[in-house]
């Protein structure tokens, strides 16, 4: 299946003779570009394709959808597809919420389809199993509400709670930020993969639970700094040479 303007993963250029395919899922409040710099630092040795979410980029129009179940709905089949009609092996790369439709994207297409990934890379989430865990309801949340929620949640990044930007983002990030308070996870079916997880010192506590997500190898790689996109560059590198090896 070819990528297309307009379809729901971004291609970041063609690299037909790349070792892998790589699907990229981003925190909240970002789209398939904030995968740019990302896809330039894993050279040569994959194609990055990257999630173009409802309600922005060239999907803008769309109303943004507000769970993981959601996302299944509306990424499985053309995810599926993706996959199908590509022979190389593929890994699936979320940040924060963008882990948990990564995973369980990658759980749905084993067991509906028996598209297994060659590997599964999260950073800065929370395991599954302790989630909803203390996070906010914004999804129950008045647009007055959610708004005062954004503007304490934001204090560190005031350009982006401005009046402005929080009226015309507003849809998109309380979607966005619903996604953690309504997951429910369920411990089976497991996956088979690779699972690396990283996170920052502080959140190796409640990071090492990722390991119960499959019956594969894990690893944690905590560093001192917040994880970022760039953060998961090495352990993706990583999990493509392991499939040299297999």
């Amino acid at each position: 299946m070819a990528l297309s303007r307009g379809t729901k993963f971004q291609g970041l250029g063609t690299r037909p003779d790349a070792s892998a395919v790589v699907y990229a899922f981003g925190e909240a409040g970002t789209g398939a570009a904030a995968w740019k710099g990302f896809r330039a630092g894993l050279g040569e040795q994959a194609e990055v394709r990257a999630i173009r979410l409802p309600g922005r980029e060239s999907r803008y129009n769309e109303r943004p959808v507000s769970s993981v179940r959601e996302h299944l709905d509306d990424l499985a089949d053309d995810l599926a597809a993706l996959v199908d009609g590509d022979e190389r092996p593929y890994v699936l790369v979320g940040l924060c919420v963008g882990s948990l439709s990564a995973f369980e994207l990658a759980r749905f297409l084993t067991v509906r389809d028996g598209h297994r990934p060659g590997g599964l890379v999260v950073g800065q989430q929370r395991a599954p199993a302790e989630l909803p865990g203390d996070a906010a309801p914004v999804h129950t949340y008045s647009k007055e509400e959610f708004r005062a929620w954004c503007e304490e949640y934001l204090r560190d990044r005031p350009q982006l709670a401005t009046p402005a930007t929080l009226d015309f983002f507003a849809p998109m990030l309380q979607a966005d930020f619903s996604l953690v308070p309504t997951y429910r996870y369920a411990p089976s079916p497991l996956l088979s993969c690779a699972v690396t997880a990283v996170c920052d010192d502080e959140g190796a506590e409640y990071t090492r639970g990722w390991a119960d997500i499959t019956e594969g190898a894990f690893r944690l790689r905590c560093q001192a700094d917040h994880v970022t996109v760039d953060s998961l560059i090495a352990p993706t590198v990583d999990q493509i040479a392991q499939q040299g090896r297999l």
